[in-house]
């Protein structure tokens, strides 16, 4: 039996991976505020919390309504 954790931070590149956003789009929103990392050495982490809060904070898509 294998047991699969999700650890609470993830590298920046998986990040990336993970939303599908560019690294430069990454930055952004992370200047902006948006999106909270935090550096350990030489590396961004953005913790699963925080990457739960950035996805929701993003603005919902409204279906098209059909023309009459």
């Amino acid at each position: 039996m294998t047991i699969h954790i999700e650890p609470e931070a993830m590298k920046l590149r998986d990040f990336l991976k993970r939303y599908g956003i560019s690294r430069s789009a990454a930055f952004e929103h992370m200047a902006a505020g948006r999106l909270k990392a935090r550096r350990l050495g030489a590396h961004l982490l953005i913790t699963k919390h925080d990457a739960d809060e950035w996805l929701a904070s993003l603005p919902a898509r409204s279906p098209k309504r059909e023309a009459a």
